[in-house]
């Protein structure tokens, strides 16, 4: 059993990740252009017609802009929870029926071969959720857009063999930067987004299961830079007495570069 990851794109501008098993592929939201999806896939030589599924993890605009065009154009079927779903409905109400998926948060439910186990995220939409992903023993876990780590999402983390884990924004840039003041008190708030600093405190936690694999994702486009998350995490990793190299490896997924693809055997 095994099971491959790519991020195509992470960021305050869109956002969408390849899974890939023996049997399944999927997309975990699709919120860049149509257009742009299909042509990273093909660059991995994965035609978009071989998807078995879009499942999303909120209603927000980065994270759904390329759903609808995909879904119609290769008869993909979107999965979300049931307050999600109807928000998508809402904007995109021509999407087809027998391609529309609902599921309960509390759940598990299966796309092929693939395992997916939601849990509930903090976050200003209606019902934002993240995914464990499993295949055999392999576990692959995605959480963005956090305004905050809680135990719920420590214990759905934890043991992952590779977690996508925000690292929105640099708390002074942020501060110090030209966004709004209302903006700002959402970005910081416990429902916004994660700073560098939190996410790393949450991965040195998190250091004392498994975990061997950590991408940094969803960086803001004005309010960090890729350096900076990875600098900031990496140094709480390593005040703690983690080895970034040794112990684990970090990498920074980025807005306009597909990631390389990593492989779970």
């Amino acid at each position: 059993m095994s099971l491959v990851f790519c991020s195509l794109a992470s960021g305050s501008k869109g956002n969408c990740y390849l899974l890939a098993s023996h049997k399944s592929r999927i997309l975990i939201d699709a919120g860049i252009s149509a257009k742009s999806i299909k042509d990273l896939l093909l660059g991995l030589n994965i035609s978009p017609e071989s998807l078995d599924g879009i499942i999303i993890t909120h209603e927000h605009s980065d994270h759904i802009s390329g759903v609808r065009v995909l879904s119609r154009n290769y008869d993909i079927p979107v999965y979300a929870n049931e307050e999600t779903m109807q928000q998508i409905l809402l904007k995109y109400n021509d999407l087809s029926p027998k391609n529309v998926r609902t599921f309960k948060t509390s759940e598990n439910f299966y796309i092929g071969d693939i395992d997916i186990s939601p849990f509930s995220t903090p976050h200003d939409s209606v019902a934002s959720v993240g995914y464990c992903l499993f295949n055999g023993d392999k576990k692959v876990t995605i959480a963005t857009d956090l305004g905050h780590i809680n135990q719920r999402i420590l214990n759905a983390a934890a043991n992952s063999d590779l977690l996508v884990l925000e690292a929105n924004h640099d708390l002074n840039m942020l501060i110090n930067g030209s966004y709004p003041q209302t903006l700002k008190r959402r970005i910081q708030g416990k429902y916004g987004h994660l700073s560098n600093e939190a996410s790393g405190r949450a991965l040195a936690e998190l250091c004392r299961t498994n975990l061997r694999q950590i991408i940094l994702a969803h960086l803001s486009d004005e309010n960090n830079e890729p350096q900076i998350a990875y600098n900031t995490v990496c140094n709480i990793l390593e005040n703690d007495g983690i080895s970034v190299g040794r112990d684990l490896r970090v990498e920074v997924a980025l807005q306009l570069q597909r990631s390389h693809c990593y492989e779970l055997k």
